[in-house]
């Protein structure tokens, strides 16, 4: 997390991952897109990562998404990132 120190970021509860998140909600939610419809534009363009990995609208953030034992990183093009945390 020290790498991430000055990125922008946003909590989420680990029990939310569970069941799981699903990832035009999250990137809503923790403002990286504006709204979930941008979300959608930017997914379908391949432009959001999770993790370095390119994903699409259909995917769920769950425990298996994590980077490492409290965070997952996510990215919008080339260079905005958001750490998000995995708190209790």
């Amino acid at each position: 997390q020290v790498l991430f120190a000055d990125a922008p970021s946003h909590a989420i509860a680990r029990n939310c991952l569970v069941d799981g998140i699903p990832i035009v909600d999250l990137l809503a939610d923790s403002k990286l897109t504006s709204s979930k419809s941008e979300a959608r534009r930017r997914l379908k363009g391949g432009g959001i990562y999770v993790n370095n990995i390119s994903v699409d609208d259909s995917y769920m953030v769950t425990e298996a998404s994590l980077a490492s034992p409290s965070c997952v990183v996510l990215r919008s093009g080339k260079k905005t990132y958001l750490l998000v945390r995995v708190e209790q």
